[in-house]
């Protein structure tokens, strides 16, 4: 029997609600394969929440290691995976572990980023690691707030929708993916058939990089300076409000748009300026509630410029959108997949309101909409979480 001991351990800014442990506690009424426990005297799997901002305070992981020690055969499980990275407040936690007797070999990870191999050599994980999906669960948990048993959570209808809109993009946090593209929507003037945002929080403004990557991918209308350049992309906009609505939910109004626009985090081009012409990074993939909230809601969305994103997707049992439209995916570099995801959103554009409609209503992909919910609603990421922590179990 898997116990899992009910205390929250975390960096000041880590959520609750999202994290693996409250998915545990409250399904764990629902699933013989574990159980929760206060007792830390019986062997058990303690959970340490980990962010990229804040460490553990040292007396919080005092109280980690007191319990761990009161049970040779207990194990610890440092949750990184509300992001595809880490930072200083990772290895100040496992460092701290480490030096204060907790036994290497009982040390688990749990990433976001799931490419396993490539995130242990990145950020050199000397642990046992473990990769999942957990926004899709973390999602699901925004949405049920266990109010209600988990199989009554209601399921919005999927049905033929009349659009007065062609995208939804609603971008808070910058970054150079995301940067690129609003470029590309702003030279295109396609923002104003949209229900667009782009608050350019989160991030530096826009930069030499930004501007070198707009000149490579043509997105600078002549005559336009660079200073008139890096002024007018970076200007904010703010039709949607975050803070009233939140970021998790849904504005009414996007019932109405064609299609979503996921702008998921890529931390390893986002971050490290890395070239985009690099094999190696093409099976980085993270998702976040972005992505998951389509699934839900029954939404037709596209991930630009992230290469075989979508057919990541399809390996998790999920169905992607770009086959619905002529244009073809090149999914062999960045640069190619950028430009490639440029003409699909021109293709989009270049429709009558009217033409989409029938496209985003046919049956084909209402069948995909529908099959995503219902995928969604089997949680596999969850089940996969209760595998991982069997797999640690076994370890005893």
């Amino acid at each position: 029997m898997i116990n899992i001991f009910n205390k929250f351990y975390s960096s000041c800014e880590y959520a609750y609600t999202k994290t693996p442990l409250y998915s545990l506690i409250y399904s764990s009424n629902r699933n013989p394969a574990y159980s929760i426990t206060t007792d830390a005297s019986r062997q058990c799997i303690i959970f340490v929440h980990v962010d990229v901002r804040d460490n553990i305070d040292d007396n919080i992981l005092d109280d980690v290691i007191s319990n761990y020690k009161k049970c040779k055969g207990n194990k610890i499980v440092v949750d990184t995976s509300l992001e595809e990275f880490v930072m200083e407040p990772y290895y100040h936690c496992v460092d701290y572990l480490v030096n204060n007797g907790v036994e290497h070999d009982d040390i688990n990870i749990l990433a976001g980023q799931t490419a396993t191999s490539l995130f242990v050599n990145d950020y050199k994980i000397p642990f046992t690691t473990f990769s999942i999906n957990t926004f899709e669960t973390a999602y699901y948990n925004h949405l049920a707030n266990y109010d209600l048993e988990f199989e009554f959570l209601e399921r919005p209808e999927i049905k033929p929708r009349k659009i007065d809109r062609y995208f939804t993009s609603l971008t808070k946090n910058a970054r150079f993916i995301r940067k690129v593209f609003h470029a590309f929507m702003v030279k295109k003037n396609y923002i104003e058939g949209s229900i667009y945002s782009f608050h350019n929080l989160g991030a530096s403004p826009f930069n030499e990089m930004d501007l070198s990557w707009a000149k490579r991918f043509n997105l600078i209308n002549p005559g336009i300076s660079d200073q008139q350049w890096l002024t007018e992309v970076s200007s904010p906009y703010y039709p949607d409000d975050i803070d009233f609505v939140g970021e998790w939910n849904f504005n009414a109004e996007v019932s109405t748009t064609g299609i979503n626009l996921t702008h998921e985090t890529h931390a390893f081009v986002d971050m490290n300026g890395i070239k985009l012409n690099k094999v190696e990074i093409f099976d980085r993939v993270f998702l976040t509630e972005k992505t998951y909230k389509n699934f839900y809601h029954g939404l037709p969305y596209l991930s630009p410029g992230i290469p075989r994103q979508s057919a990541y997707i399809q390996q998790l049992g999920y169905r992607s959108f770009e086959s619905l439209f002529n244009t073809p995916m090149d999914n062999t570099g960045y640069i190619g997949c950028f430009e490639s995801y440029f003409k699909l959103i021109d293709e989009i554009m270049s429709l009558s309101l009217l033409q989409l409609e029938e496209i985003i209503n046919s049956e084909e992909s209402l069948n995909r909409l529908r099959h995503n919910q219902e995928v969604f609603f089997e949680q596999n990421e969850f089940k996969k979480l209760v595998n991982i922590l069997e797999t640690i179990v076994d370890k005893y």
